[in-house]
């Protein structure tokens, strides 16, 4: 893939009034909410793309991935090493409507013939239940135990055997 791009360590330190708002004021989450409501209000077209990173990603932010996920398998010491591509709604919702998702292909090349086994999350969770309602608690975007259950059940399916006796060492 060439030169990876620098990576750079940032320390994301909110700042303390915020913090404290955001941890203990029920006024500041329903000021945040009506303020990003009406700023999509705003933005909305009639027909609005939904932004997923499954499909949306740019070039540099997949080079970002692809680097970080190099230096991940090669700390790993030969170890198995597997990624989780984890979908929410609009992933589902442009799976549904666009097919395959560019990044799972992307990374699947990437860990060819590597330590790294990436599992996507997406097609699985898409093509067995078609409404998000399905996987995530009523009262946000949490998954509920049918969602867990779900992903669990794929990801040991796609890992396999194999996976966990080099993992424990068998």
């Amino acid at each position: 893939m060439g030169e990876p791009p620098d990576l750079v360590h940032l320390d994301y330190r909110e700042p303390r009034l915020r913090l404290l708002l955001r941890h203990h004021s029920y006024a500041f989450h329903a000021l945040r909410s009506a303020l990003q409501s009406a700023s999509r209000d705003a933005r909305s077209s009639a027909e609005p793309q939904l932004q997923s990173w499954f499909y949306d990603a740019s070039e540099h932010q997949l080079a970002l991935l692809e680097a970080v996920l190099e230096r991940l398998a090669r700390s790993a010491d030969g170890r198995p090493l597997a990624v989780l591509l984890i979908p929410i709604e609009r992933d589902m919702q442009r799976y549904a409507r666009e097919g395959p998702d560019p990044l799972s292909a992307q990374l699947r090349a990437l860990a060819e013939g590597s330590n790294l086994r990436i599992v996507n999350l997406l097609p699985y969770m898409a093509e067995r239940y078609r409404t998000w309602s399905e996987y995530r608690l009523f009262c946000d975007y949490h998954w509920s135990r049918f969602g867990n259950r779900t992903a669990f059940e794929h990801v040991l399916d796609a890992l396999g055997d194999d996976f966990y006796a080099a993992r424990s060492g068998s």
